[in-house]
């Protein structure tokens, strides 16, 4: 319930401030150029509470769906009186044209606008960030061949000091040539060389592809080895173990510092599962045990990070026809050795390369008939497990999936297994305050990111690449975002609040009738022509777009309670 009652409050306080925001661009601008305003209400409907100010009623009306500015002598179509009598040198319709068309022109303007202030003002006032201290490095990766360490403090970039992992990842973005970089470990300062791209190049996607990561493998782990101290402790795929002799362990490495390897310890174990539960179990040093050879994580109680451990079988994909089962370990893929969770990644991944999935998946997910037709397949994978202590080989195909990632529609093969859920746990953080001149910049750029998402959204779902439920959201969804976001403090709040605000300023200059693109349009139209359209003309293109807002509405709002309903 309280949950419920956090989503509203912040649902209504958001879809309150943008349109406060819209709507205070269309009042000031027309207050600029004399136009009257009688009116400057917050919902529709009848007038419940309010006061006067310059002459213009602020009210909050009954229905709260949106909002608007009454200005003198405008009606819908731009041509009719709503008043008996209106000053001449208040009457919206006697301004030029180019006046008009600013006025309209200003309310989606301030909701592109609000973006860059409120992510400027993120970050002057000191939004937590990730700061710079690496939380994992992936065997066998670049990275750990280059010397990188858990617990690097990664201080400069080319001489530039960097502060957060988000400068990090700036600094390193599409540089064409190596990069030096400053590491501080311990009381220890070194220099380490970067190759070429590798944030963005080719080799390099992300960090992630370089195998550095600012988050830190958790203290759930798996076991493989029936004859490890760990099993013989009742220690098993999946268990948290959250206590080491009294003191809370949070990651994996935490957890092999506690565990020395000359006593018996006393360790609590969140269990999850079928028979979740907290457990009480002591760990006893192996005598004569040891990792068998070739174990590629070794570690002397026999405990392997739970990222490579199956958490969860999908069904009726290509692991579950297969015969993986929940509890099984990840060992490796035709061959190559599974040492992370992005090993699996890449390694399936892989198995398309040389397909035109944009083109072939679409055509392949299903058919016009009753029957689905085949699912585009990746090349048969070997996949070599431990499942109880005895290794295994199963083959299997992954299969294609389609999925959306922020605005790109992506075609991706999957086998059809998760790992166990918080394998991870997020590095620290640190609170920077930037400059007025350091932090409108960078709000540039994210607002520049924001415009590019909401563009390419907005043009796959009018070529179709896109389905209006991947796409669209109404009310319902807003409340459930800006619920969402407020659990997640002030910070998430205002900067979902600009990415809101900026989809819904490119919205309303799409030329739709009823929008204020549509206005804008109408108003270029009689800019060009010199005279307006035909009130008839006009008002049959108006009531299309009433219709077609009407029935959008209606197709939101069902996508809505579908989604909340689906969870």
């Amino acid at each position: 319930m309280g949950d419920v009652l956090l989503w509203i409050l912040s649902g209504g306080l958001m879809v309150g401030v943008l349109v406060i925001v819209h709507e205070a661009g269309h009042y000031v601008v027309a207050r600029l150029f004399g136009v009257g305003t009688p009116v400057f209400s917050i919902g529709f409907g009848p007038r419940l509470f309010g006061f006067r100010f310059w002459e213009t009623d602020f009210r909050i009306s009954l229905l709260p769906f949106g909002g608007y500015v009454r200005m003198a002598g405008a009606d819908p179509f731009g041509e009719e009186y709503v008043e008996d009598w209106v000053e001449p040198e208040e009457d919206l319709m006697n301004k030029p044209v180019w006046q008009r068309l600013l006025v309209t022109l200003a309310g989606p303007t301030a909701n592109l606008i609000l973006p860059f202030v409120l992510f400027t003002a993120v970050l002057m006032l000191g939004e937590p960030q990730s700061d710079t201290t690496v939380g994992n490095v992936r065997p066998g990766s670049p990275a750990a061949q280059l010397g990188f360490e858990l617990g690097d403090q990664i201080v400069s970039v080319e001489g530039e000091p960097v502060d957060t992992w988000q400068e990090l990842l700036r600094s390193l973005d599409g540089r064409p040539g190596a990069a030096s970089v400053v590491v501080q470990r311990g009381s220890e300062r070194m220099t380490l060389t970067l190759p070429p791209g590798v944030v963005g190049g080719k080799a390099f996607r992300t960090l992630d592809d370089f195998g550095l990561f600012h988050s830190a493998l958790s203290s759930r782990i798996g076991v493989s080895d029936p004859t490890s101290p760990a099993w013989r402790a009742g220690i098993r795929p999946g268990d948290e173990i959250v206590e080491v002799d009294g003191a809370e362990v949070i990651t994996f490495a935490e957890l092999q510092a506690a565990l020395t390897p000359d006593r018996v310890h006393e360790v609590v174990v969140q269990r999850a599962g079928a028979e979740p539960g907290r457990l009480e179990l002591s760990i006893a040093p192996g005598a004569g045990w040891s990792p068998a050879p070739g174990e590629v994580l070794p570690d002397p109680w026999g405990l392997i990070p739970g990222e490579v451990f199956v958490g969860e079988v999908l069904p009726d994909s290509a692991a579950a026809e297969a015969g993986v089962a929940v509890g099984d370990r990840l060992v490796g893929i035709d061959g190559t050795p599974i040492l992370s969770w992005d090993d699996v990644l890449g390694l399936v991944g892989a198995t398309t390369e040389g397909l035109d999935l944009s083109t072939e998946a679409p055509l392949r997910s299903g058919g016009c008939g009753s029957e689905p037709l085949d699912p585009i397949l990746g090349r048969p994978l070997d996949l070599s497990l431990v499942r109880d202590g005895e290794p295994l080989t199963l083959t299997f195909q992954p299969r294609v999936q389609r999925e959306v990632v922020i605005s790109e529609v992506n075609y991706r093969p999957i086998m059809g297994v998760k790992h166990f859920d918080r394998t991870s746990v997020a590095g620290p953080e640190t609170v920077k305050y930037y400059s007025l001149t350091e932090a409108f910049p960078r709000a540039v750029d994210d607002g520049g990111e924001v415009l590019h998402n909401t563009m390419t959204v907005l043009g796959n779902l009018l070529r179709g690449k896109l389905k209006p439920k991947e796409s669209l959201g109404g009310p319902i969804e807003i409340v459930r975002t800006a619920g969402y976001a407020a659990q997640d403090g002030f910070f998430t709040f205002a900067r979902v609040m600009g990415m809101i605000s900026f989809s819904l300023g490119i919205v309303n200059l799409l030329p739709v009738p009823v929008f204020d693109g549509g206005q804008i349009l109408f108003y270029a139209i009689e800019g060009i022509r010199g005279r307006p359209l035909p009130l008839l003309l006009r008002e049959r293109i108006q009531m299309v777009g009433v219709l077609f807002l009407a029935a959008l509405m209606v197709m939101v709002l069902v996508m809505d309670i579908g989604r909340w309903l689906e969870g």
